[in-house]
């Protein structure tokens, strides 16, 4: 007499592990380019890890491709000219400085966009 046992199947089973529906296409959610601004973020950010790596040089090349992109945030200006001090370079350091000052009294003497 054959004797039929139910298969159990654990949590970890394959029929159990299908992923969940999503609500779109995969290619929906990611964006079709990337804008010069978020690209210029994400090597400022490289920068930032660099730089608390204490690796001058590559937080340097990160701080300048985020400005080549965007050349109009202080921010990036400021970073750079600290990491140039750090690296022992106060010349471009004060040059760093000065353009981000610059840039920041530039913004402060530009009107806020109201939105209509």
């Amino acid at each position: 007499m054959i004797v039929h046992r139910p298969k159990i199947l654990w949590p970890d089973h394959p029929r159990l592990l299908r992923p969940a529906r999503l609500r779109h296409p995969p290619w929906i959610l990611q964006p079709a380019f990337r804008t010069p601004a978020s690209l210029a973020r994400d090597e400022f950010n490289k920068g930032v890890d660099f730089q608390k790596k204490e690796d001058w040089d590559t937080a340097i090349a990160c701080y300048t491709e985020a400005i080549r992109l965007k050349p109009d945030d202080p921010d990036f200006y400021n970073n750079r000219g600290v990491t140039h001090q750090k690296n022992g370079d106060q010349s471009k350091a004060d040059a760093d400085f000065a353009k981000a000052n610059a840039l920041k009294a530039k913004a402060k003497e530009q009107p806020a966009s109201s939105p209509n």
